[in-house]
């Protein structure tokens, strides 16, 4: 008969709980994105690494567009948080698969 009293305290606990940690994700991702956009290092030039001289400016440019680099920092938040949303991590481009896999690989148990 308690857990009947209890059980409306209880969802409003762990909804608040939920909220918080909602919150806490949000605050997270925009905070790491904003990191991302103001950083000094250009991901063109990161990704060429030593090869800078050996692309011109039109490559340099289709590799931009093929990111979504040349869209608005607000277009690619939101591109990025529905891709994410839907649970598509992306691609890494260390490994030149989904992120998702590269994820699950890492935190699975190891094959004896």
């Amino acid at each position: 008969m308690e857990l009947l009293t209890r059980g409306p305290a209880v969802l409003r606990a762990a909804g608040g709980r939920a909220l918080r940690l909602a919150l806490l994700l949000a605050a997270v991702a925009t905070a790491s994105f904003v990191l991302m956009v103001n950083s000094p290092v250009d991901p063109v030039d990161a990704y060429v690494g030593g090869d800078i001289a050996a692309i011109g400016p039109d490559q340099r440019a289709l590799i931009a567009e093929r990111w979504g680099l040349d869209d608005p920092p607000l277009e690619r938040f939101t591109t990025w948080l529905g891709q994410v949303a839907q649970g598509d991590l992306g691609q890494s481009l260390t490994f030149n698969q989904p992120v998702a896999e590269v994820i699950g690989e890492r935190f699975s148990p190891a094959s004896p």
